[in-house]
């Protein structure tokens, strides 16, 4: 796999503590949130995350269940 970019898998330093994280394949995109807000969410044993808008306009965070 020589012609395959390697992607950064490291998170940036934390801007306004929010974490950028540089993605370069195949449409990964991943959000780092400060364990705090994680805490907060009660979602510290969650792996998988949804986030998506609701029809007021909202970013809505829920935990990933497959069904």
């Amino acid at each position: 796999m020589p012609n395959e970019k390697q992607r950064n898998i490291y998170p940036c330093s934390a801007q306004n503590d929010v974490y950028y994280r540089s993605v370069t394949l195949n449409n990964d995109y991943r959000l780092r949130l400060p364990l705090e807000i994680v805490d907060e969410l009660g979602l510290g044993e969650v792996a998988t995350l949804v986030l998506w808008m609701n029809d007021k306009g909202q970013l809505v965070i829920e935990p990933f269940i497959e069904k």
